[in-house]
């Protein structure tokens, strides 16, 4: 089911090698647009109703997300011999990297942290503490309830899920600092 996401990324970062060798396109304009298709895919993906089933429009969220992923990431690392200098650029693309990692490691944190708080204060208005605990460590709990409880306490996971693709779309909208430090007029 990840599988939109996961082609349509490099299909996203093959698109801005085209498109960046066939036409004088400034590349940072082919970033804002990958960042621009990466917000809207992640916020439509979050706007989802939460349901258990499983509705299959979603997935063009997730080739939206992907190939918005793609195509920004293609270009900022395009970008860096036209902004860095070449004793530079190995350093600069290390940089990258490890912020990449950095941004990567806090946006787990805070989709946990989202998780956890959402759950458990949802959970509780209707579940033993000793049962959401138990939730917490593992979802295998839910097979041991009652059939309206299950769609209870899936609704409320899907709901939390929703709310961390939100976080996901701010973080992807924060890459327009990234632009803006590395824009140059000229």
């Amino acid at each position: 089911q990840l599988l939109a996401f996961a082609v349509s990324v490099p299909a996203g970062m093959m698109f801005c090698s085209i498109v960046a060798s066939r036409y004088p396109l400034p590349l940072v304009y082919l970033g804002i647009a990958g960042i621009c298709l990466q917000v809207v895919g992640d916020f439509l993906y979050s706007s989802i109703p939460s349901e258990t089933q499983i509705w299959r429009g979603q997935f063009a969220y997730l080739v939206l997300a992907g190939f918005g992923n793609g195509l920004a990431f293609g270009t900022f690392y395009s970008m860096l011999p036209l902004v860095v200098t070449i004793a530079d650029q190995s350093i600069s693309i290390g940089t990258g990297f490890q912020l990449r990692m950095l941004g990567g490691a806090l946006g787990i944190a805070a989709a946990t942290a989202i998780l956890h708080s959402y759950t458990r204060s949802h959970l509780a208005s209707f579940l033993p503490a000793n049962e959401v605990d138990a939730l917490a460590i593992s979802s295998q709990i839910i097979d041991t309830l009652t059939p309206e409880m299950q769609v209870w306490v899936r609704e409320i996971y899907t709901e939390a899920y929703s709310e961390q693709m939100k976080l996901v779309g701010g973080f992807s909208a924060a890459q327009v600092l990234a632009v803006g430090l590395v824009w140059k007029r000229n």
